[in-house]
């Protein structure tokens, strides 16, 4: 449930007027939802961003207190922008979005795939939105939950590599080294990172990890 919110609060997080949820303006949403159980947990309010203005604003918005993440709206935008709604046109609008979220340190949620009978496109679109940064993406129906699943979760090729990059900064970080090598390539701490956030993603810590992470 949703209602339309009043009050004089910045325009992309009033204060909602309905008990159950609140979204602003539709430029940039925000949206607050209550816990169907555990009334005492605090609501988490997240911004939809959906217009031109949005995307502009979004050094602003993603600052604003108690923001649990931000959501891209490609439909609106596309209409407000008057572009197309194609990968190729939204490539800046989504990466504003990740870049904004990611400065912030909160999540950001790609726009759904409206397709629902093209399971490809949908399986390229969630792949785009994994190698953008997306930390996930909204379904509109059922049948797209089990392919946007498996695009956010690592290939066994991507994870053998993450494994080997912190299998090597493993090794070197006991000689009191930054940087090695894993597989022909270079490998410093911002790739150790990487390495460790895929990882963690695909739910599997192994020991390497746990090494990394207490001599980072």
């Amino acid at each position: 449930m949703a209602r339309r919110v009043c009050g004089t609060l910045p325009p992309w997080l009033r204060r909602g007027c309905g008990r159950t949820s609140s979204w602003s303006p539709r430029w940039s949403r925000a949206a607050r939802s209550r816990p169907s159980c555990g009334a005492q947990a605090a609501p988490k309010v997240w911004a939809l961003i959906e217009s031109p203005r949005g995307v502009v604003e979004l050094a602003g918005i993603v600052r604003t207190p108690g923001l649990a993440g931000v959501l891209f709206g490609a439909a609106d935008y596309a209409a407000a922008a008057g572009c197309q709604l194609t990968s190729r046109a939204l490539w800046y609008p989504r990466a504003q979005l990740v870049t904004a979220a990611a400065a912030a340190g909160i999540p950001a949620v790609d726009s759904p795939f409206f397709s629902l009978d093209d399971q490809d496109g949908l399986r390229r679109d969630a792949l785009e939105a994994v190698e953008l940064g997306f930390a996930g993406k909204v379904a509109v129906h059922p049948r797209q939950l089990s392919v946007i699943a498996q695009a956010f979760v690592p290939s066994p090729r991507e994870l053998e590599s993450a494994r080997a990059v912190l299998d090597a900064a493993c090794a070197v970080a006991k000689e009191g080294g930054a940087m090695t090598t894993a597989d022909g390539a270079m490998v410093g701490p911002p790739l150790v990172e990487a390495a460790l956030a895929l990882v963690r993603r695909a739910g599997h810590r192994s020991s390497a990890t746990t090494s990394v992470t207490k001599a980072s």
